[in-house]
Order: C-alpha cells, then sequence, then structure tokens
C-alpha cells in the first residue's frame, strides 16, 4: 500500500511527459523558437536564475528577431520586442491578444473569472467593459470626483501638519504617501478614507493596507500550475494558499463596504451627482437581482470590478 502514492505520481509523470511529447510535435511550424525547451517545463528553465527577465528575452531576440516564441510549460507565449510589431498587435490584431487563460490569482483573488483584472477577454469581460466605459468612466462621472481628490490631499496634507507639531516626530514620507494614494482609491471607489494612526481602532487600516499590499503581490506572482496542469495541488511553492488566504480576507473587506452601499441605497442616502463607483454599479446590478450575469452573482461582479479599479488606480 505504501508504493500506491508513489505509482501515482510516477503514473502522472509519464502522462505529463507524453503529452508534453505530442504537445511539441504538433507545435513545430509556430514561428521562431529558441533551443533547449524541456519536457513538461519547456523554456521555463531559461527564464530562472539571477539575470533579469527583461535581459533574458532581449538576448533571445538578438538572435531569434523581434518576434518569437517561447513555451511557458504547456503553453506557448510570443515574444515581441519591434515597436512596430508591437503596434500591429494591439492595433490590427488586438482582439486575438486581449484573451488569456485563467490563473490560480483569477480563481482565488478574482472572484472566479468577475474581476475584468485578472480574467479572460470573453462575452462577460466585453459586458463588463461597456458597463465601465458608458456608467464609470464617461467624462460626466469623473468629473464629479475631481472634488474628492483635491479634498482628500487637503486633508491629508492637514493631517500631516497637525501630526509634525504635536508629536515633533520624524515622518516617513513613503509611508505617507502610500495611505494617501490608498484613501484616495478608496474615496473615489467606495466613498470612504481610513485613518492610519496607533489607537486599537485604526487596525483595520492597516490590515486592509496589509492586505491590499499582499494581493498586489500575488497577482504578479508566477504559479507554476498556470503553465503546467495538474499540479495545483501539490502547492510547490506555497502561493495557491496563500492566495486562498488573502481572496478571503478582501473578500471580507470589500464585502463590509458593499453592504453599507446597499444600506445607503436602501434608506434612499446615495445622492446621483454623489455616486461613487461602488454605488453606480449597484445601479447596473442591483444586489438583490434574481439570476446570475455570466454565471457570475452581482455582488461578486460589483466586488470584483472595484477591486479592478483598485488595482489600476495603484499600479
Amino acid at each position: 500500500m505504501d508504493f500506491v502514492p508513489l505509482l501515482q505520481a510516477a503514473g502522472i509523470l509519464v502522462a505529463l511527459l507524453v503529452l508534453s511529447k505530442i504537445w511539441m510535435s504538433k507545435t513545430g511550424t509556430q514561428g521562431p523558437e529558441p533551443k533547449g525547451a524541456w519536457p513538461i517545463i519547456g523554456h521555463l528553465h531559461l527564464l530562472a536564475g539571477q539575470t533579469p527577465l527583461f535581459r533574458t528575452l532581449a538576448a533571445m531576440a538578438d538572435r531569434h528577431g523581434p518576434i518569437f516564441t517561447i513555451r511557458l510549460g504547456f503553453r506557448r507565449a510570443i515574444v515581441v520586442s519591434s515597436k512596430e510589431t508591437i503596434t500591429e498587435c494591439f492595433t490590427v490584431n488586438d482582439r486575438a491578444f486581449m484573451s488569456w487563460p485563467q490563473t490560480a490569482a483569477l480563481k482565488y483573488m478574482g472572484y472566479n473569472g468577475a474581476s475584468s483584472a485578472l480574467g479572460p477577454s470573453d462575452d462577460y469581460w466585453r459586458e463588463l467593459r461597456k458597463v465601465t466605459t458608458q456608467h464609470l468612466l464617461t467624462n460626466r462621472h469623473l468629473e464629479s470626483l475631481k472634488h474628492v481628490r483635491a479634498l482628500e490631499v487637503d486633508l491629508s496634507i492637514k493631517e500631516l501638519y497637525l501630526l509634525s507639531i504635536k508629536n515633533e516626530c520624524k515622518v516617513k514620507m513613503s509611508e505617507w504617501f502610500r495611505q494617501v494614494t490608498l484613501n484616495l482609491m478608496l474615496q473615489v471607489i467606495a466613498g470612504k478614507r481610513y485613518n492610519f494612526g496607533d489607537s486599537e481602532r485604526d487596525n483595520e487600516a492597516r490590515q486592509f493596507a496589509r492586505t491590499m499590499d499582499k494581493f498586489m503581490y500575488l497577482s504578479g506572482v508566477s504559479e507554476c500550475s498556470d503553465v503546467i496542469p495538474g499540479i495545483e495541488w501539490m502547492d510547490l511553492q506555497g502561493n495557491v494558499k496563500a492566495m486562498k488566504r488573502n481572496g478571503k480576507e478582501m473578500d471580507y473587506f470589500l464585502s463590509m463596504l458593499l453592504e453599507e452601499h446597499v444600506q445607503r441605497t436602501r434608506e434612499g442616502k446615495v445622492k446621483k451627482d454623489e455616486r461613487d463607483f461602488m454605488d453606480v454599479l449597484l445601479s447596473c446590478f442591483p444586489e438583490d437581482g434574481d439570476g446570475l450575469v455570466f454565471g457570475h452573482k452581482s455582488q461578486d461582479i460589483i466586488k470584483g470590478t472595484a477591486l479592478c479599479r483598485h488595482e489600476a488606480e495603484k499600479s
């Protein structure tokens, strides 16, 4: 019985090797490709190491031209280093380059595809983009939010001044700018701001900031199971576990913000010319609406889109 797990692992490895061999034999006419691809992992081993990724890819471009392909596990990626070719990719062939596969980050931190920042380009993504451009990013709505940014900057500078004269201590400006940026985004997206003091009641603010920082980090992490199917359960790097934890923590904060907006809407306290992003999204996707929108709950769409805007603003 002790040999069963070992035999299962060996069987999976053999199956992956066979599938990798078949896949590699079928993709031999895809254009220039660097030598040295290994079964299963492709060119991943060439991209590892101390050399920055952009330098490794630039060296490959010098040998293989301005456009070539590499294999990231079982997935094929196109590397483009020519300005003219890049322009063509995002103009003439923009629809082809707007689609990308589902990732672990999308599954566990992006509400399983409800977040347009992490999701693939499909009918749902196009519908959400239409809602965003027609309701969230209109000139009129953005103009109505200009005073929010001005007030937040003014308030933050006053707080900085009071902090300096009361405590007579040095202020770490990088941390101050981080807090200002976070509050600016929260004001626009959810009409809320946090105080980052030392009191017990300010723990929520610090916890949210840490959760958001972790989310930004994990969103850019390269997870092995994204390119090599069937190994997510191994969680070799521990990223999947971290993504699951962060997804739950982020959902806790977003759910609180959404509930506050739902309550305000029910009580009729939302003025049309003072609506933030969550207010607008609630009018497009009613929280108590029946059914699903392209397979997603309206609450997840609102929270996922708010998270998308938060990530875009912070980037």
